[in-house]
């Protein structure tokens, strides 16, 4: 059961949608580009793990992304897997190239082309740290003890791992299904009937708080450099003109009555969910603010205030 399906993070969001805006020649783009195809491929690493654990859907109860508060902060879990027996936590890496992993000193080194290595945050310390934080939070709601176990997981198919000496618990992706039967082997005590296990994810799932990631904020953009319009539904390429309530591409003829719907989410992973109605007539380029006017109602979740007063919150 997957009570939180993996969805793509803020920051890939608003890299996804700022990125194309920008011009060529901004001082930010080759480096958005960069980071846009990094956290592309950490996505779609964590989603290749989908197909593992469905083997497993009919046992276990899965959370993903998790992020919960503790004592000093905040903690963050790719994927939880509640089983009746234990808890599995499940750290997943997407790095590229040749790696050596020590698991006595828990040394985790990339091997560079040109002769050297790069160290890199051991992702086995990781998640003890995370599993750790989960014991606390679990206790602080007098949930009942059960065992939590820890998986570091290779996700990137072209990439090596060579092991100083063996470590059941630092694997690449394919050796989920040999790993998991063994761990529900091991663990062979119930600690939860299933209908209490729903309920613990419930509340993990409650609790969960998003990461919200302003870009605009963080490196100062100013609006005059983010490229307003409607992208064609269709082709992806230019930009859509308004026209007898439809929106016209001028390049591959493509017509889309909602392609503002996509703006709009696009302006709210650029700019926040709070939008009005002159913000929005700039971003999609429409001058009439009864037309922009009718798309928000119709787009938005809700709106506060009246008149030029009016704040829509896609």
């Amino acid at each position: 059961m997957n009570f939180s399906p993996l969805q793509k993070p803020s920051k890939l969001l608003a890299l996804e949608a700022i990125t194309p805006r920008l011009s060529v020649g901004d001082p930010l783009y080759e480096k958005f580009e960069i980071q846009l195809k990094k956290e592309t491929t950490g996505y779609y690493g964590e989603k290749s793990l989908d197909y593992y654990f469905k083997m497993v859907s009919d046992q276990a109860i899965r959370l993903s992304d998790l992020r919960l508060s503790h004592s000093s902060g905040y903690f963050q879990i790719d994927h939880l897997l509640l089983f009746k027996s234990f808890l599995l936590i499940v750290e997943v890496k997407t790095f590229h190239g040749n790696f050596t992993y020590d698991p006595q000193t828990r040394k985790l080194e990339k091997v560079l082309e040109h002769g050297g290595t790069r160290r890199y945050d051991c992702p086995v310390t990781q998640a003890s740290i995370q599993k750790k934080h989960l014991q606390s939070k679990l206790q602080y709601w007098n949930a009942p003890p059960i065992p939590i176990h820890t998986l570091a997981v290779f996700a990137e198919p072209s990439a090596t791992l060579t092991l100083m000496s063996p470590e059941q618990d630092f694997i690449y992706s394919q050796q989920i299904l040999n790993r998991l039967p063994e761990l529900q082997q091991f663990y062979k005590q119930d600690y939860y009937r299933m209908q209490d296990l729903k309920s613990l994810a419930f509340k993990l799932k409650e609790h969960a708080e998003k990461h919200h990631v302003n870009l605009v904020d963080q490196f100062g953009i100013s609006r005059d450099r983010i490229r307003c319009g409607v992208w064609c539904t269709g082709c992806k390429i230019d930009m859509m003109n308004r026209s007898k309530r439809s929106w016209h591409c001028p390049s591959c003829g493509h017509q889309d009555s909602q392609a503002h719907r996509k703006a709009l989410q696009e302006y709210k992973h650029i700019y926040g969910e709070r939008i009005t109605n002159k913000e929005a007539r700039e971003f999609l380029r429409v001058e009439s603010s009864e037309v922009v006017k009718r798309m928000l109602i119709n787009s938005c979740k809700r709106k506060e205030g009246s008149y030029r007063h009016t704040v829509y919150y896609v």
